[in-house]
């Protein structure tokens, strides 16, 4: 496999994941999925851009410059802190 078949196939993997998310927002009526679906929808679009990006520097240049993958999903520890806090909350 070729950088740029990887690219592209990772590409349609981040596309099918996305689309899963945006499939479980129509579906989902709870508000706080809703929202939880379609953070990650968008966490993945921004997957999906970032690797067009690569796609289209590899293609121009024949090279990839390491880019440092940034996420909508908040870090570990807050989620952690987060649900504590809950959890406290439902005792």
């Amino acid at each position: 496999m070729t950088i740029e078949e990887a690219i592209k196939t990772a590409i349609d993997f981040e596309i099918k994941i996305r689309d899963t998310y945006r499939e479980a927002v129509q579906q989902t009526e709870d508000p706080a999925g809703k929202k939880i679906f379609q953070t990650l929808a968008e966490d993945e679009q921004h997957h999906v851009d970032y690797l067009n990006h690569k796609l289209e520097e590899w293609r121009s240049s024949g090279k990839l410059s390491p880019v440092k993958l940034t996420s909508v999903v908040p870090p570990k520890v807050l989620i952690e802190k987060e649900a504590a806090k809950l959890r406290a909350r439902m005792k």
